[in-house]
């Protein structure tokens, strides 16, 4: 009888934390669910009081027995150990309204509620007379691994430097590698809360534990050269203040450990480490890294980087990477390995030959010389293509621009043509994101392997990245229906879902908003949420879809779907009669309307003013919250 209990009241909990997800906390759906809920708490409460779940990551254990037996407990327990729950406790004479305010905090994302400390920090101790329940010690938890570290180590890097706790400094510190593993372009360079935090522990650091400072800063730099999505172009002001202290030994010290220890060391991250550290610092750098090779002698004993380094050198013709740098690491090289020097200089023949062949290609006028110096371009392009000489092919494609159409049907442009496209499929295909693809398209007319290998890339692989997503909707134009399918077929996995909205999101492609709006009515709550922001990032929207959003969403659905409306003054204008024109006699929806004005308020709507007033002006008790929520709206958004 009790476990058949326990067993119905699991099924319950389990169905009201999926409407919580679904539907607004006033909807019949979720308040029925809830009360449902409730009766069969209050049974089972009867037999088993106080009723304690305790959750590990693939089980519930519930009056010292493990509950692990179908998919209904592996998907509760993974729900609040998500959350960083460690235990909940219910009381006797719970009450419906308890109920319903702790499901609706519990159905918050878990990156929501990692990022505010727990949900202690969300739920006010006085609001739940008869639950409780214990938070996971985040401290622990940073022993994990992945992005989840990340947001739990940022909350805790957070309280650590608002505190000035010690001991919260030292975890903070400790996990500093790790979690700067994690730190993707958007947290290096654009999150401003983040750099505060990091501005004050480097600061902190600065002045009481040198050694520390130099450890964490010298993995900031690691985290972000190594990072393969900032852009050559991205602004590096935050991140350079932040490692502004760091002396020429320790960045010295930090490029010798990536040149060595980094396999996917090269020139893009020499080019980023330049920008980093200051033109005044160059000198002193190069020179305390020449020392560093010198006195280790770690150049003789790993070939591997001499060969990385000449091939860093010898791809990247950008100014940013000194004379001072090349010098020395040439310098370096020639002093290892006199044998090799011959190989370096051809290298370098190599490459100096090629340019000198495409300015006599830009300089000539003549069709049949232009022809010639293509073809002698075309006998190098086994070994541009071998190198991976992006840089090369761009300027040979500008050139090729500047002529005009008149040799494109040349069977020497043609056979360009073949190598250019074959190097960018394979780049794509390998998942290397290269920014400047759209510099390649025109190359590509067909695939040489074929649509199912994309489709393994994508879907058995989870490879999105926007360029391999780019390359497929320009070379399988009409296989949309296919890959919708397959995404259907994933729909399961909401991690994968999540993931692909946010690329096509990056991708602003003609069918991204058909495959968001798609991927939108196959997830959850969160999946929700994160299309929505994906279709903010698109240059196209759909303006009867969003509008029916805020009206029927849920509160964070509402959110997004007013951050997309207001990118016009039309459609912020109908968001505004859609939040407001609700006719609610005797307040019977005065809650939906305070709920929109806090969406309202969050977003600065300043074009609901209007509506703030009248609401504001509205006499009767029942309006008495309606108009205490107005005035401080109206306040907000007048300062």
């Amino acid at each position: 009888m009790k476990e058949k209990l326990i067993q119905d009241f699991l099924q319950n909990l389990n169905l009201s934390l999926k409407n919580a997800s679904i539907y607004h906390h006033q909807h019949p759906a979720f308040k029925n669910s809830v009360q449902e809920l409730k009766n069969t708490l209050e049974h089972l409460l009867e037999q088993v009081h106080p009723l304690k779940i305790g959750f590990t990551p693939r089980a519930l254990l519930i009056e010292n027995q493990y509950w692990d037996q179908d998919n209904l407990h592996l998907r509760l327990a993974r729900f609040f150990h998500r959350r960083k729950i460690k235990n909940i406790q219910f009381h006797k004479e719970i009450t419906p309204e308890e109920l319903m305010f702790f499901i609706s905090n519990l159905s918050l994302s878990p990156q929501n509620i990692i990022q505010k400390g727990g949900l202690r920090n969300i739920i006010p101790s006085d609001q739940l007379t008869h639950i409780r329940f214990e938070d996971l010690d985040y401290s622990q938890l940073l022993k994990g691994e992945g992005k989840e570290v990340k947001d739990i180590w940022s909350y805790l890097l957070k309280e650590a430097v608002e505190k000035e706790d010690a001991q919260k400094i030292g975890e903070v510190t400790q996990s500093f590698q790790k979690a700067a593993k994690e730190l993707n372009s958007e947290d290096l360079l654009n999150n401003s809360e983040l750099h505060q935090n990091l501005s004050k522990l480097f600061h902190h650091l600065n002045h009481n534990q040198k050694e520390t400072f130099r450890k964490c800063g010298k993995e900031l730099v690691k985290a972000a050269v190594r990072n393969k999505d900032i852009s050559p172009d991205a602004n590096l002001d935050n991140l350079k203040s932040l490692i502004s202290d760091l002396n020429p030994e320790d960045l010295a010290a930090t490029l010798k450990e990536e040149i060595l220890d980094d396999p996917e060391f090269d020139s893009f991250s020499f080019t980023l480490f330049s920008k980093l550290s200051d033109k005044e610092k160059h000198h002193h750098i190069a020179s305390s890294l020449k020392d560093m090779f010198l006195k280790s002698n770690s150049l003789q004993s790993h070939p591997q980087a001499q060969e990385k380094i000449k091939q860093t050198l010898s791809r990247s013709s950008s100014p940013v990477i000194s004379e001072i740098y090349r010098d020395t690491l040439l310098n370096l090289i020639e002093g290892t390995s006199g044998g090799q020097e011959l190989s370096l200089n051809l290298s370098f023949l190599s490459r100096n030959y090629r340019y000198l062949l495409l300015n006599l290609f830009d300089n000539e006028k003549e069709r049949d010389e232009q022809i010639s110096f293509l073809e002698r371009i075309s006998e190098e392009m086994e070994e541009i293509t071998k190198e991976k000489d992006l840089q090369y092919l761009k300027s040979l494609i500008d050139s090729l621009n500047q002529k005009g159409k008149e040799l494109l049907s040349d069977p020497v442009l043609l056979n360009i043509n073949n190598y250019v496209s074959n190097l960018i499929e394979d780049l794509v295909l390998d998942g290397e994101s290269l920014p400047d693809l759209d510099y390649f398209l025109g190359f590509l007319k067909e695939s040489r392997v074929g649509m199912d290998a994309y489709l393994e890339k994508i879907f058995s692989q989870n490879n999105m990245n926007p360029s391999l997503l780019r390359l497929f909707f320009k070379l399988f134009p009409g296989y949309i229906s296919t890959f919708k399918e397959r995404i259907r077929d994933k729909s399961e996995d909401y991690s994968f879902l999540s993931q692909m909205a946010q690329s096509l999101g990056e991708l602003d492609f003609s069918v991204s908003l058909e495959l968001l709006k798609f991927i939108f009515h196959l997830g959850d709550h969160s999946v929700k949420i994160k299309t929505l922001r994906a279709m903010k990032e698109l240059s196209t929207y759909d303006e009867n879809f969003l509008l029916y959003n805020l009206k029927k969403g849920s509160f964070g659905l509402k959110k997004e779907a007013l951050k997309n409306l207001k990118r016009s003054e039309i459609t912020k204008h109908k968001a505004v009669e859609t939040l407001f024109s609700i006719p609610s006699p005797l307040g019977f929806h005065n809650k939906e309307l305070i709920e929109n004005i806090e969406i309202a308020q969050a977003s600065g709507l300043k074009e609901s003013r209007t509506y703030l007033v009248s609401f504001t002006q509205k006499k009767f008790f029942w309006n008495k919250k309606l108009r205490k929520q107005a005035l401080q709206a109206l306040y907000n958004l007048n300062e």
